[in-house]
């Protein structure tokens, strides 16, 4: 009988050694690959949010402020309501038209106050607020309970453009109460009528370290106070 002292084949512990390494190198490199593809789908997903929330917000007060109206008719004597355009340069409230009325025998009519300014939020993060009432009241400016239209709002902004004057103002108060009251001494014409348009510039952080700035311009339809007398 013929014995054959035949060598087995294997890995020497080096050479296992080399490939773990190379595994694990695989493995990290893998790994991190995968966490820098997460983290930019993650940027991307939260700029087109921050994006579609900032164009919503811009279309949503277009809207709104072209509805704005001003009316003679109120009791002279004892008034419950005063139709009214209150705007600054970092703030805007205003009576208007356009409220929807979504519960059944609610008392409400298509007759809103809605104010737009700067606030925050339970985190302590800049916002842009809405504050918005289904009836009208004595003063646009005493609106509570205010929703978050915006997120990461920075600056908002509002210009208001005089027609006679052909020029944008700073701020624009109209109160026709004082032609209400026979009070004559007022002698800003800007009391009785709404401006032509309304400038909105907001500037909105749409991810860490950028920011982008959004201009709108809306037209009011109806300056002149209505007289249904």
């Amino acid at each position: 009988m013929r014995f054959y002292n035949k060598k087995i084949k294997a890995f020497s512990l080096i050479e296992i050694m080399v490939a773990s390494f190379l595994m694990a190198m695989m493995g990290v490199i893998l790994m991190t690959s995968l966490n820098s593809s997460i983290t930019a789908k993650d940027n991307v997903e939260n700029i087109s949010t921050n994006f579609h929330l900032a164009r919503q917000a811009v279309l949503r007060m277009s809207k709104e402020i072209s509805m704005a109206y001003l009316s003679k008719n109120v009791n002279n004597v004892d008034p419950s309501y005063l139709t009214q355009f209150k705007g600054y340069k970092d703030r805007l409230y205003f009576s208007a038209f356009g409220n929807v009325v979504r519960q059944k025998d609610a008392k409400e009519s298509d007759q809103q106050i809605v104010g737009y300014y700067i606030g925050n939020n339970k985190k302590g993060e800049q916002v842009l607020l809405r504050a918005h009432q289904a009836n009208l009241n004595l003063d646009v400016e005493k609106v509570s309970s205010p929703q978050i239209l915006c997120p990461n709002v920075k600056k908002i902004e509002f210009a208001y453009f005089d027609n006679r004057t052909q020029k944008w103002e700073d701020s624009w108060l109209s109160d026709p109460k004082s032609m209400l009251t026979n009070d004559r001494n007022t002698t800003d014409p800007k009391m009785l009528v709404l401006p032509a348009k309304v400038k909105i510039t907001m500037v909105v952080q749409i991810s860490e370290g950028s920011e982008i700035v959004w201009v709108s311009e809306s037209e009011i339809f109806m300056n002149e106070p209505l007289d249904l007398n």
